[in-house]
């Protein structure tokens, strides 16, 4: 018995150092305590009688208050019960008491085996109550320990009648050993449970897994053992028609990329890092696939599995391939950024690109166009020079937006005749544009530069393009602005935002009172000019702001009012309008100070501008309002010191009167 105990207790000790399950270890505890108890039977010969069976007791005790723990941990229940403590604690003292005073041992020892055998008692009976948890083995243990529970109630009165207490043994070992043989069932039944669950519970996750995870089977024949039914949603296939169809495997790989499925299959790959590959949908679609593989080998080292994770990385490459235009590309036109051409820069350097020519292109105007009609009207002008600059060009030259408003384009192994060429064709484009766009006005200026052998370096060659495109540009700009303000004159006409009729009238209205006045022959010219623009930057104004019929917000009033620094700025850009600048910025201002955008009052307002402010207003009153010219008059003396100068409005009158 004490050897097949310390066998048993060896062999839960084992499993407990390979797995760590806490009643694993409760029970080889268990076994060791069944061991020791007929090492205290054996000592009768050679110690005290009495002390023997005391030992033996404790030893059968501490195995039996391991064994109900043991049980109460496999079925994972927390709460132990609390007579098992007060039981020992009474056992215990009534042992010493009685062992102390002489009694006799089936009295004193009867308290002890009583308490063991309810610890058997309790233990069979919660196994067998279990049992659907516990299994054939649970059964088998839960009456072993009833039986053996029910032998221990007597085992104190049998110990002096030699024929029962050798039955009693006898029951005992054969109890014992069917415990031993049921808890390690127990164990193994556990163990079969828990893979079945971790199984289920792996199953269940890769089933419902976003990722496709596989196993697939590739000698000796191919065939997929396991994929989860995430392939439908990544690939239109579900796993019934891979299961079917191991060569599914190659014909969902796009066409490119076989060789490496090859290599993978093979084993002449290298697993360590995930590969990214193309797959064909069902539809039709292609996208891309990152996998994680790991191979699974035999005894000999070679490949029959691979196992692995497939994922769809479509969104995260079409993001890494923006980023990676956005790195060389201008957002805007979609030409090459400056950082790109910089690169080509060094490396068209190189003698074997020679012949090389560098032509610089620059947008015109384009300041004068974001000032006055905004950066969207800037944009559409920009793209208009890039369609321009880009059919005028080879695919293999390099094109690049490399400032504001400045382009480059590279031409290796280009003669000069071509580069030539290249530049009519790009003034051959800007005036299609501008012949079929009565819109913005596009203007390139343009400068190149050519070599023919490595005589000199592209920093020089590219300085040259650049002297040359500016001296283009100077030469140009004064009669390309004239031409930019012209059309924006036209674009506004286009919009009914100056009318001719109003602009003949208004002329003459302020010619024939500044003549009343004395002006000179150089001012009325000027005054002509301010009838025809002072109303220019309307061009600028969003049209939803113009047309409005009812009253404009507080934030369309600060829009419309912007129309006079609009109008400023074209001015100034304009030779021909230069000398009215001041005065369309102030077109608007009050006599009484409450104009815009500068506030002014009184004489600190130009002459000029007091003067259009009355011409101006009676013309819109007397044609857009209708009102007869009395009703005018009326109008423009009720605003005399407030909006008008009053010694200008008293003028005014006198010449229409005399009219």
């Amino acid at each position: 018995m004490a050897c097949s105990g310390l066998m048993v207790a060896a062999v839960f000790w084992y499993l407990y150092c390979q797995y760590h399950e806490s009643f694993i270890k409760t029970w080889a505890l268990t076994a060791l305590g069944f061991a020791l108890g007929p090492v205290f039977t054996l000592s009768y010969h050679f110690l005290p009688y009495n002390f023997g069976i005391l030992g033996e007791a404790v030893a059968f005790l501490a195995a039996s208050i391991f064994l109900l723990r043991g049980i109460y941990s496999f079925l994972n229940i927390r709460k132990h019960p609390q007579w098992v403590k007060f039981g020992c604690m009474l056992a215990g003292a009534g042992v010493l008491i009685g062992y102390g005073s002489g009694l006799p041992l089936s009295l004193y020892m009867f308290p002890a085996f009583a308490l063991i055998a309810a610890l058997f008692l309790q233990g069979g009976i919660l196994l067998l109550r279990k049992w659907r948890i516990t299994g054939n083995g649970g059964k088998m243990v839960g009456w072993a320990l009833i039986i053996a529970g029910l032998n221990l109630m007597g085992y104190p009165f049998i110990r002096y009648n030699s024929q029962a207490d050798s039955w009693g043994y006898l029951l005992a070992a054969i109890c014992t050993v069917t415990v031993a043989i049921g808890i390690l069932l127990l164990y193994f039944q556990k163990v079969r449970q828990d893979l079945t669950q971790s199984e289920a519970r792996y199953r269940f996750m890769a089933e419902n897994a976003r990722d496709i995870v596989y196993h697939l089977q590739i000698f000796p024949v191919l065939k997929y053992e396991f994929i989860s039914a995430a392939v439908t949603q990544v690939t239109g296939y579900t796993p019934e028609e891979y299961y079917r169809d191991p060569d599914l495997v190659y014909k969902v790989i796009y066409s490119a990329d076989l060789a490496v499925m090859e290599q993978i299959v093979t084993g002449e790959f290298d697993y360590s890092n995930p590969v990214t590959l193309r797959w064909i949908h069902k539809n039709g679609d292609s996208f891309w696939i990152e996998q994680y593989i790991n191979p699974v080998t035999d005894s000999n080292g070679k490949i029959f599995a691979l196992e692995g994770i497939a994922r769809n990385i479509t969104e995260r490459v079409r993001m890494e391939e923006q980023l990676k235009f956005l790195s060389m590309k201008d957002s805007t036109t979609g030409l090459y950024n400056r950082s790109f051409f910089e690169e080509a820069y060094r490396y068209f350097d190189a003698e074997s690109h020679n012949p090389l020519g560098i032509i610089l292109c620059d947008v015109d105007g384009l300041k004068l166009i974001n000032d006055t009609l905004g950066h969207d009207a800037g944009d559409s002008l920009l793209l208009a020079a890039t369609q321009a600059i880009r059919e005028s060009f080879r695919e293999k030259d390099v094109i690049a937006r490399i400032g504001g408003d400045e382009f480059a384009v590279l031409l290796p192994k280009t003669p000069l005749a071509l580069v030539e060429k290249s530049v009519q064709r790009i003034e051959a484009a800007v005036q299609r544009y501008n012949d079929s766009n009565t819109g913005i006005y596009l203007s390139l200026s343009v400068g190149f530069a050519f070599r023919a052998d490595s005589g000199t370096s592209i920093a020089d060659l590219f300085k040259t393009a650049d002297n040359n495109m500016y001296r283009e540009k100077l030469h140009r700009s004064l009669s390309t602005r004239s031409t930019i303000v012209n059309n924006l004159l036209k674009t506004l006409e286009a919009r009914d935002l100056i009318a001719e009729e109003h602009t003949r009238r208004l002329q003459h209205l302020i010619i024939k009172f500044a003549n009343t006045l004395g002006f000179a022959e150089n001012r009325l010219a000027n005054l002509k000019l301010l009838a025809q623009f002072h109303d220019i930057g309307k061009v600028g104004v969003p049209d939803r702001v113009l047309n409005k019929s009812g009253e404009l917000t507080p934030e369309e009033e600060l829009e419309m009012q912007r129309h006079c620094e609009i109008g400023y700025r074209i001015a100034k850009s304009s030779p021909d309008l230069i000398t009215i600048a001041d005065w369309v910025l102030r077109h608007h201002e009050w006599w009484n100070g409450n104009g815009y955008p500068l506030h002014l009052k009184g004489e600190e307002i130009p002459l000029e501008c007091r003067i259009l402010a009355i011409a101006d207003a009676y013309d819109a009153m007397t044609n857009r309002k209708m009102l007869s010219p009395e009703e005018a008059i009326a109008e423009l003396s009720k605003r005399a010191g407030v909006q008008f100068d009053p010694n200008l409005v008293a003028e005014f009158i006198q010449s229409i009167s005399l009219s």
